[in-house]
């Protein structure tokens, strides 16, 4: 009987010293989770604001950057505490490009433009192939060849052997359209939007990226030459000749090679007003609200539309929106990530764990103490019986805080690890006020710190009195033998 209660005993002891592992490792849990919650949220917030670098260039806030904020090219961020109003990143085009674009959308000019283009285009892909024709091919390597292409050949040598056209002319035309057909394909997606009634802030990236080449197109002084060398290719003498003999070249159907509608294209791009750009007609029709953006400020504009993944304007000041707000979120400690409290199948945002971290810490302390308490009287009716093991006591009681012979540095530490929980809790409530002046020193931040280090400090030495008090009576019952009262098993029972 005497062998059953000792062993009882022996086993209260072991199923106390469970408890208090389970809740060691359950506060090693809660602090896993949270670090790795604190640190997912960190990276988030950096994330954050790296992308709200960029949204905030869509935003077209006019306020100007402040001298202290290195560009975007280095890896400038925004100040943490976001204002309503941010200030622009070196690399972000100024605000008043966006009113441009929008007004140039709204005003698209698309009579004139259509009444344009379709005679520039169709004039300047003309030239381009009749100049190819009459420049760059050899007549006599078709002698003798019966192909109405040809006869084509030779018509062309012969329309243009009074008036021959000067060695690098159709590369000068060529230059000419290919530059001219950007300019319409970048006109005919706008006119696309246009004609689907999107709205500006609707447009895609494409469509923005079109909008702004129209704008900024230009006329280089090669663009200038090869209009001049178009129009003097289509000179009176050449088109004369070729109108005489472009009905004696027939295709195998028996009609001319080269339509009429071919030769009145030359004939009537010969007398074609100078080309005007969208810029100028948009200028032409508004002067005080077309004229405020210069070439330097739309090749800024390109490039960062270039290099700048979006979806829209819409969805871009959605998300600038959505950034700021889980910034604040993060920086004023009220956030949605959510931290799973181990054992309790329950979930806080770490706004909520910053205020029930030391609740939770100061019953985790209880539950040690009370665990510590159980050992203490097992162990002592253990070492009552006649025989009683302390080296299966030394093994049930082995790995508390403060077995064993350990110091006051060890058991330091077991004492800081227990109050992590209630540690990172006042981290996190004093992470706004230390972010919102990042990299400088104030005596009030150092105070406010101390101020909120008197709770942790409660909860430290509170655990460290505990840890103490497991190591005494591990000591009491493993190292320092005694015996019984009464000298026996029976008298103990």
């Amino acid at each position: 009987m005497s062998d059953d209660a000792s062993n009882d005993w022996l086993e209260v002891a072991k199923t106390r010293a469970q408890g208090i592992r389970i809740a060691l490792a359950g506060i090693g849990v809660f602090v896993a989770c949270v670090l790795v919650t604190i640190f997912g949220q960190l990276r988030q917030f950096e994330a954050d604001r790296k992308a709200e670098l960029i949204t905030a260039c869509f935003v077209g806030d006019p306020a100007p950057a402040p001298v202290s904020q290195p560009p975007c090219a280095a890896g400038g961020a925004t100040p943490r505490s976001l204002p309503a109003s941010l200030p622009r990143c070196g690399a972000c085009p100024a605000a008043a490009d966006w009113g441009i674009l929008q007004a140039a959308y709204g005003e698209f000019p698309r009579p004139q433009i259509d009444a344009e283009l379709n005679p520039w285009d169709q004039f300047a892909m003309e030239s381009t192939v009749i100049g190819s024709f009459a420049e760059g091919i050899d007549p006599k390597q078709f002698e003798g060849s019966t192909d109405p292409m040809a006869k084509y050949v030779w018509m062309l040598a012969e329309a243009s052997s009074k008036k021959p056209l000067k060695p690098g002319t159709t590369k000068e035309i060529s230059h000419f359209y290919l530059h001219l057909k950007d300019f319409v394909s970048n006109a005919r997606s706008i006119e696309g939007a246009l004609d689907a009634k999107t709205p500006f802030e609707a447009l895609d990236r494409e469509q923005i990226i079109a909008l702004a080449n129209a704008y900024a197109f230009n006329l280089d002084s090669d663009d200038v030459q090869g209009e001049y060398a178009a129009q003097d290719l289509a000179n009176p003498t050449f088109i004369s000749q070729l109108d005489k003999l472009r009905p004696s070249v027939l295709n195998s159907h028996g009609r001319p090679i080269m339509e009429e509608r071919f030769v009145q294209t030359l004939k009537d791009g010969a007398s074609l007003s100078p080309f005007l750009m969208l810029r100028q007609q948009l200028v032409g029709e508004d002067l005080g609200k077309f004229q405020q953006i210069d070439d330097a400020e739309m090749k800024k504009l390109l490039n960062f539309l270039t290099v700048t993944p979006f979806a829209s304007l819409n969805a871009e000041r959605n998300e600038d929106g959505r950034l700021r707000n889980e910034i604040n979120a993060i920086l004023e400690g009220d956030t949605n990530s959510a931290i799973s409290l181990p054992f309790l199948s329950i979930s806080v945002s770490l706004s909520v764990f910053a205020y029930l971290s030391g609740i939770l810490n100061l019953a985790f302390l209880g539950w040690i103490f009370w665990q510590a308490r159980q050992i203490e009287y097992a162990s002592n009716r253990y070492v009552t019986f006649t025989g009683a093991d302390r080296s299966r006591m030394a093994a049930a009681l082995q790995g508390l805080p403060g077995a064993g012979g350990w110091n006051l540095l060890s058991r330091t530490g077991h004492a800081l690890l227990i109050t992590t929980p209630t540690l990172l809790g006042t981290l996190v409530l004093f992470e706004p006020l230390w972010l919102s002046n990042p990299g400088t020193f104030r005596m009030s931040s150092l105070i406010y710190f101390s101020l909120y280090l008197i709770f942790p400090t409660f909860v430290f030495l509170l655990s460290l009195a505990l840890v103490t008090f497991i190591r005494n009576n591990n000591r009491q019952v493993i190292d320092v033998p005694r015996e019984p009262p009464g000298g026996t098993a029976a008298a103990a029972t």
